[in-house]
């Protein structure tokens, strides 16, 4: 239904009613609708800040991981925590290209990242974007592979929360 025929529909029915009624609904209903509505709008705002600040966090995490060369983490662990990283930096679709520059970065490429990718797909970990080359794969986690992305993380945080490893929040 277009916008304005609800407002004229509406704005018909509120003719109908008595002054006594319109005062009583705007007093009573009209203030309760907006304090409610303005209540959602706040804890909205206020869940995607506490998300933001989570995804940093989450973020901060798997780079201190990445960056610790005492961090033992398998080809596919590394593949894995990458794409879960460019993942939540907000590309949906992950390119191998791009994958294999940020593994590189943190001198975690494993020799071939395309076979792993293609194992990943194989056990559900990711899914490959239809009509793409061989080459140059585009792919993206399933949320098997984020799971398994934050299964590795709490590995990871398990075995050096013993050794002392600490994330500075």
């Amino acid at each position: 239904m277009r916008e304005g025929s609800k407002i004229s529909k509406l704005a018909d029915e509120l003719w109908a009613w008595s002054l006594p009624e319109l005062e009583h609904f705007r007093d009573e209903v009209m203030d309760k609708i907006l304090a409610a509505k303005q209540s959602v709008a706040e804890a909205e705002g206020h869940i995607s800040k506490t998300q933001d600040r989570e995804a940093a966090l989450a973020l901060k995490e798997i780079r201190a991981y990445l960056e610790d060369a005492e961090v033992k983490l398998s080809g596919p662990e590394s593949v894995v925590l990458a794409s879960y990283y460019l993942h939540e930096e907000g590309s949906e679709w992950l390119e191998s290209k791009r994958l294999n520059i940020l593994l590189d970065s943190y001198e975690r490429k494993p020799a071939n990242s395309t076979s792993i990718i293609d194992k990943l797909i194989g056990r559900g970990v990711m899914i490959l974007e239809e009509g793409r080359p061989n080459a140059h794969k585009k792919f993206q986690l399933t949320p098997s592979g984020r799971q398994e992305a934050w299964d590795t993380v709490a590995r990871v945080r398990a075995e050096h929360k013993e050794g002392g490893f600490k994330i500075v929040g």
